[in-house]
């Protein structure tokens, strides 16, 4: 077991690091998987960790990350979780009840619905409590 280790790439399915570890391995450079077995026994509780992770010493991280940069393994360009506004964009532009406005009708309609809904459930559980 690797002190100072670093996670150096993270995959949902740990069965996508053999090839990695095969190549960092034959490169001389020390690597282990954190995560692959519950990985693969429980698959949803480790996605809510992160997923299963290769791991690297910190003193070879620059060689690895070239390394896994030269073989595909890691993009060159970072890739961006898109935001709320274009997840809910994206999202609601496929409704047919909704693809017809802007988004910021959209959003607003949203809105209010939540606040209908949830002043709703107070009113609904104040009068049922009585």
């Amino acid at each position: 077991m690797m002190d100072n280790r670093v996670t150096i790439i993270t995959r949902i399915n740990a069965s996508e690091l053999y090839i990695p570890i095969s190549l960092l391995r034959s490169r001389g450079i020390e690597c282990e998987v954190k995560n692959g077995i519950a990985n693969q026994v429980t698959p949803m509780y480790t996605i809510g960790d992160g997923g299963a992770k290769l791991l690297v010493d910190r003193k070879d991280y620059e060689i690895a990350y070239s390394v896994l940069k030269e073989g595909g393994f890691i993009s060159r360009e970072p890739i961006e979780e898109p935001s709320f506004i274009d997840s809910f964009d994206r999202f609601t532009s496929k409704n047919p009840f909704l693809n017809w406005s802007s988004l910021p009708l959209r959003l607003a309609i949203f809105v209010v619905i939540t606040i209908m809904v949830l002043v709703g459930t107070i009113f609904l559980s104040i009068i049922y409590s009585a």
